[in-house]
């Protein structure tokens, strides 16, 4: 092993795949890497650094002495934790920092004014090499997807290829030999997810067909075009070792979470997975999908194999919104026809709508509200807060038509730390707090479809919809205990699931 260190940052995520990745490349090239676990965001309870940690931090940085020291910002929302944590750092060492993650590749200009060093896109090649050059004292400035300032010149190399061959990487190290934990005021040196791990997340694929206009997604695509395959798929056999590995060395796995923007894209190699899923894991799973992607083979070879739930995201119910604002060119038939194959096949489904959309009209959230109540039902939610992330298309369309102000974008504002899900307490208008609360219910079989109707019919209800509130929070709390319970008994979950989620009861997202 070299005796040169690397040392990664992962803010706010314990799981965050892309500093994993990177951590067990450089180490199966034999630097000393070890990872820092900066904070881990609560639902709706981010809570920024503290004196105390970002102190506990320089302690720890100072510590350990790394040659380089590298902060993922997987998130715009941690760009100032990133901006303290770099700040601490310098005060204990005089080493290289680099910045990386989406927030640093989505806002290359901008983050180059601010830090002196960053790599665009995807990072496990670019850190090996600056490891590499580092390590030999050669120079940095030609490193690909390496952009640095220096002496008031900007260097800003092209990226190269994202990584075709999946299977090249290794897998995640899951040892608690140099990896630390920072939250709540303390330091705790091991593993946060050998620690807890109930819920595995694992990705198959990387890259998304779709480019939404609000996500990161958008960008990565427009930065890769014409550079090979946007969407490059591991093979069936490294998926199942990886697997493997992880119950062997987390044994208290509950549930397998496939990250995958889309799942199940390629049939052919869906159901080599099937097959091998359920003779070699069987352990219960959800996947990603779209509503354009879904059909009875996918969701019937999955079911077979493991599969308790799918996640879809919808994000409007305004077809209107969907094609012209998101650039997601699917209609509410594709919707409903998806919706009644997962239903025909008892496959619970999860739906991802965006709410606090200010490009959305009266008739659009009305829209939404009919088309929940036509499907069949039980039905649970994501309800998210629009968030304006910046570089994104959507972020300049609301900037451009004055909907929001620039204080009003991610980096600035981090809204997601206490407003990523819809809940009764935020800001908003009597009128939109009804509606939430409506959409709360319509998934509910408890809750008869003539109730809802009535009530968005009551006009006194627009002025006053506590009422509403109360009734849509009563029906969460029902359906988060009699789902947990049946769950515990099934040995899907543990009681340290539960506690971690309890907080979405006290929100409209189910």
């Amino acid at each position: 092993m070299t005796h040169f260190k690397v040392c990664l940052v992962a803010l706010y995520n314990t799981e965050l795949s892309g500093v994993r990745y990177i951590h067990s490349l450089l180490k199966s090239e034999g630097f000393d890497a070890s990872i820092i676990f900066f904070k881990r965001l609560n639902i709706n309870d981010g809570k920024p650094a503290t004196e105390k940690e970002l102190d506990l931090f320089a302690e720890l940085i100072g510590r350990i002495e790394p040659d380089l020291l590298g902060i993922g910002i997987g998130c715009s929302t941690f760009r100032n934790t990133a901006l303290e944590l770099t700040k601490k750092a310098r005060e204990v060492v005089d080493c290289p920092i680099v910045w990386g993650g989406v927030h640093v590749t989505v806002t290359a200009d901008r983050s180059l004014s601010e830090h002196e060093l960053l790599v665009i896109g995807e990072g496990e090649a670019a850190m090996l090499d600056l490891a590499k050059r580092l390590s030999d004292g050669k120079s940095i400035d030609d490193v690909e997807n390496v952009w640095l300032s220096r002496d008031g010149r900007e260097i800003k190399n092209p990226v190269r290829a994202p990584v075709q061959d999946l299977d090249r990487l290794p897998f995640h190290d899951f040892g608690n030999e140099g990896k630390f934990f920072i939250n709540e005021d303390e330091l705790f040196e091991f593993d946060p997810l050998v620690e807890e791990h109930d819920l595995y997340q694992v990705m198959t694929t990387r890259g998304c067909p779709f480019a939404c206009t609000y996500c990161a997604n958008s960008v990565y695509s427009k930065l890769y075009r014409g550079m090979g395959k946007l969407v490059r798929t591991r093979s069936v056999e490294n998926v199942i070792s990886e697997l493997q590995y992880a119950t062997k060395m987390l044994p208290n796995i509950k549930q397998v979470a496939f990250y995958d923007d889309v799942f199940g894209l390629d049939l052919k190699w869906t159901a080599k997975f099937c097959e091998q899923y359920k003779e070699k894991i069987g352990i219960p799973y959800w996947v990603y999908v779209h509503p354009k992607t879904v059909n009875e083979q996918l969701i019937r070879m999955l079911k077979d194999s493991g599969l308790v739930y799918v996640d879809m995201g919808i994000q409007s119910g305004s077809q209107r919104v969907r094609n012209e604002f998101f650039k997601r060119m699917d209609t509410n038939e594709d919707v409903q026809r998806a919706m009644s194959i997962v239903h025909d096949l008892k496959v619970k489904p999860r739906l991802d709508f965006i709410m606090d959309n200010p490009f959305e009209e009266a008739s659009d959230k009305q829209e939404l509200l009919q088309l929940l109540l036509s499907f069949k039902r039980p039905f649970e939610f994501r309800l998210y807060s629009l968030a304006y992330f910046p570089g994104v298309e959507l972020t300049r369309m609301a900037l451009e038509r004055g909907y929001i102000q620039e204080d009003d974008v991610e980096d600035i504002s981090c809204k997601t730390m206490k407003q990523w899900f819809v809940s009764t307490d935020f800001k908003r208008s009597k009128e939109d707090i009804l509606l939430n609360s409506l959409v709360s219910l319509t998934g509910k079989s408890f809750v008869p479809r003539f109730m809802i109707r009535t009530l968005s019919k009551i006009g006194f209800l627009r002025s006053f919809p506590t009422p509403v509130v109360l009734l849509s929070t009563i029906a969460n709390i029902i359906r988060f205990f009699w789902t947990g319970l049946k769950l515990l008994l099934k040995g899907e979950v543990s009681f340290a699931m539960v506690r971690k989620h309890i907080k979405f009861v006290f929100t409209v997202s189910r």
